[in-house]
């Protein structure tokens, strides 16, 4: 990775300070909207400030002064000139990302925390369709596909129908359960990709995308994103295989095609997925080629096939696609630009991913390298899923739809947490220590009041 160097210690300095004032305004002088979906009756600063700048009022007061105790002393060992932290910390990292036991105790551990700390609300989707769908497919065994998310709605309407009969299960546990598992698979594949996006030092991508909003997904989640976002970064982690040489196009090419028959919205990385085809092209591997695009198109076809095969109609899941326009036009999904919904979008990427405000400004100064194949692949994918996540209309409120969403910002927190050991040296470190910290605190703490929401 190409290093940061016309983006000075001080001008990163610059933007953090403004970063935690906005921060702790929005928190603590903002009064939060009843409702953070609405976008009606508000002042200016609730309009701007609304639900992605304010976690820390969800806050209690003693883990605030808890954590900022604890990151204060942090900070001070780590600017220390020969502080003792740095060797603790590179101990830590070789022992997570080398030991195959100690993975295995992170997931666990993780598998506990998602269950413990599940969410209990339900959004509006939830409420007026699979609330009133499960119970009537299940009385008339019938099967349930969206074609939008054929996977994702077959399997959580499978699993809701064994479990209910084998244990009593309600459809919100059924969901829950399938998120938490998606954490697990998450987990392991966050341990397998981090040291791909920084060999040296893979305990700073995995630290700041552990610090993003999108990990309510898989704390209990009742919609039908959590699969397809396992899938998004499986595809990451093997397309870089591929990048280094490791393993087949195919293989990239099968998984974000699981990905995308989970659920639609994976379509925005089809131009990461291009470039690598574009790569295998210029090798001349056509034998390669031929079998990642068969893998590619059979598996939507197999899809296809099998849920026709189970009673879904084809016309009818089309017709009824919000995706493909409901039988209208596909011009109907793109958001209309108004102030407020450039507001809802940027509280949005403070939600998702809080840090991207202070990580993404560095980045503007680096120039990509022309034949480092990683970077530019991250970037293709970051940019995709930003112009999907800037264009993509909401039907329920930008709020309530910010796991949607997340899909698409999912490549640009990990190009931001691949870039970030560029930032990082003796002067900067403890100051991205408190970035991170600062995140982690949001980001849970959202996901603390999700749990209690009842």
């Amino acid at each position: 990775m190409s290093k940061t160097g016309r983006f000075s210690n001080l001008a990163l300095l610059i933007l953090t300070a403004a970063w935690i004032a906005v921060v702790l305004y929005a928190g603590f002088c903002v009064t939060p909207p009843a409702n953070p979906n609405q976008s009606h009756d508000l002042t200016a600063s609730q309009m701007v400030l609304r639900f992605g700048f304010n976690q820390l009022h969800l806050t209690p007061p003693a883990l605030l002064l808890f954590w900022l105790l604890v990151s204060l002393g942090f900070i001070y060992l780590l600017a220390r000139k020969e502080s003792p932290v740095v060797e603790w910390i590179k101990k830590i990292e070789q022992g997570i990302f080398s030991n195959g036991k100690i993975q295995a105790l992170i997931g666990l551990i993780s598998a506990g925390l998602f269950w413990i700390l599940r969410s209990n609300y339900a959004n509006k989707d939830f409420l007026l369709y699979k609330k009133d769908w499960y119970p009537e497919f299940l009385f008339y065994h019938s099967i349930h596909v969206r074609f939008d998310e054929m996977w994702e709605s077959f399997l959580h309407m499978e699993a809701y129908r064994f479990l209910h009969a084998s244990l009593g299960w309600s459809i919100e546990t059924t969901f829950q359960l399938i998120s938490c598992v998606c954490g697990v698979v998450f987990i392991f594949a966050l341990l397998k990709l981090c040291p791909l996006l920084a060999s040296r030092q893979p305990l700073i991508p995995f630290a700041a995308l552990l610090s993003g909003g999108f990990m309510q997904l898989f704390f209990g989640d009742m919609e039908y994103y959590t699969i397809s976002a396992v899938f998004i970064f499986l595809y990451v982690w093997a397309a870089l295989l591929f990048i280094r040489g490791r393993v087949n196009l195919v293989l990239p090419a099968f998984l974000l095609m699981a990905g995308m028959v989970a659920h639609m919205a994976a379509i925005f990385l089809l131009p990461s997925l291009l470039y690598l085809f574009i790569m295998e092209l210029e090798h001349r591997r056509y034998a390669s080629l031929l079998a990642a695009g068969l893998a590619f198109v059979g598996l939507l076809s197999c899809s296809l096939l099998f849920f026709q095969s189970r009673g879904a109609s084809l016309s009818r899941m089309v017709a009824t696609s919000w995706g493909l326009g409901r039988g209208g036009s596909l011009l109907e999904n793109i958001a209309k630009f108004t102030r407020v919904d450039f507001w809802g979008r940027v509280n949005l990427i403070g939600l998702i991913f809080p840090s991207a405000f202070v990580l993404a400004p560095p980045l503007l100064c680096c120039r990509l390298p022309k034949k480092e194949h990683v970077r530019i692949f991250l970037w293709i994918a970051a940019l995709s899923g930003l112009l999907f996540f800037a264009a993509w209309i909401s039907t329920i409120g930008l709020y309530m739809d910010w796991n949607l969403f997340s899909l698409p910002l999912i490549p640009l927190a990990i190009y931001l947490s691949a870039s970030l050991p560029d930032l990082v040296n003796a002067r900067s470190r403890a100051l991205i220590f408190f970035v991170l910290s600062l995140s982690c605190l949001m980001t849970y703490s959202w996901i603390f009041s999700n749990h209690f929401s009842f």
